[in-house]
C-alpha cells in the first residue's frame, strides 16, 4: 500500500468522523453509551451542554488533522524533502495512534463498554500499523 493512499484514506475517516461530531453530537455521544442525564435538573442539563460541546471541540479537531493529513500526503513520499523529515512525519503518526489507540482501550475498558468505544479503538490500531509497516518497509534509505 502507497504512503499516499494511507494518509489519504486517514485523512478522509478523520474528517467524516470530524464532521459527524461538530454537527451531530446527539447521535455521535450516544455511540458511547453516554447515561441519562436528568433534562430537568439544572445541574443536568448544564452537564449535558458540556458534554455536546466537547463533542463539537472535539470534531473540529479532528476535521483539522484531516485537513492536515490531505495536505501532507505527498510531503511523506516527496525526494525533495529528507528522508529523516519524511520518517519523522510518519514517525509522529505511528506514535500518535498508537497513543489513541491505547487511551482509547483504556476508556473502553473502563467507562463506554460501547459500539463506539470499539469504533475508537479500530481507527488508530488500523492506522497505528499501517504507519509501522510503512516505516519498516517503505521509508528505508537507498543504502539499505
Amino acid at each position: 500500500m502507497k504512503i499516499t493512499t494511507v494518509l489519504s484514506v486517514n485523512a478522509i475517516i478523520w474528517l467524516g468522523l470530524g464532521i459527524a461530531f461538530a454537527l451531530f453530537p446527539y447521535l455521535m455521544i450516544n455511540l458511547f453509551g453516554i447515561p441519562n442525564i436528568p433534562e430537568n435538573s439544572e445541574a443536568g442539563l448544564a452537564l449535558y451542554n458540556h458534554i455536546l460541546a466537547f463533542s463539537r471541540v472535539y470534531g473540529a479537531a479532528l476535521i483539522t488533522l484531516g485537513f492536515l493529513l490531505y495536505s501532507v500526503r505527498n510531503l511523506a513520499t516527496d525526494d525533495r524533502l529528507a528522508l529523516d523529515a519524511r520518517r519523522g512525519i510518519i514517525s509522529a503518526l505511528a506514535l500518535g495512534n498508537t497513543i489513541a489507540a491505547a487511551v482509547a482501550i483504556t476508556e473502553q475498558f473502563r467507562n463506554w463498554f460501547s459500539p463506539g468505544g470499539w469504533l475508537m479503538i479500530l481507527v488508530p490500531v488500523v492506522f497505528a500499523a499501517l504507519y509501522i509497516f510503512l516505516l519498516t518497509t517503505r521509508l528505508k534509505a537507498v543504502n539499505e
